[in-house]
């Protein structure tokens, strides 16, 4: 989401859906749609795949699922749209958006497996 955000606000695109009839609520409606629908298809794939490949149970306690689910999705979204919109130059955008994306990795424990790092980065966690 916050990519197509700054490239509509680089091409002025927002300038343009400003000016015509569309609200900016459809429009920041509809790519915090598209998100949720990309985190839920993603999520779904790499459960059954998780089940698959490494035998993991479902989750089982979906009445708290679901809500966390909501609000990690509302809570990295809206940390992509501060990290693309916060600034005017195109490098510190990259820049903030690849923080963004490191702690999202780790709080997701996309990392390297524990066998690779070292013992203080075991230590730390």
């Amino acid at each position: 989401m916050p990519v197509h955000l700054t490239a509509y606000r680089e091409r002025r695109v927002l300038k343009r859906l400003h000016a015509s009839s569309l609200s900016v609520c459809s429009v920041l409606g509809s790519q915090i749609l598209v998100s949720f629908v990309i985190a839920i298809l993603g999520s779904i794939l790499l459960t059954i795949l998780s089940m698959i490949v490494f035998k993991s149970n479902a989750p089982k306690m979906w009445e708290l699922l679901i809500p966390a689910f909501i609000l990690g999705t509302l809570c990295f979204t809206s940390l992509g749209v501060l990290a693309g919109s916060d600034s005017a130059e195109h490098t510190l955008r990259t820049g903030n958006r690849a923080a963004v994306v490191f702690c999202a990795d780790d709080t997701g424990g996309a990392g390297p497996p524990r066998e690779a790092m070292s013992n203080v980065m075991n230590a730390v966690g």
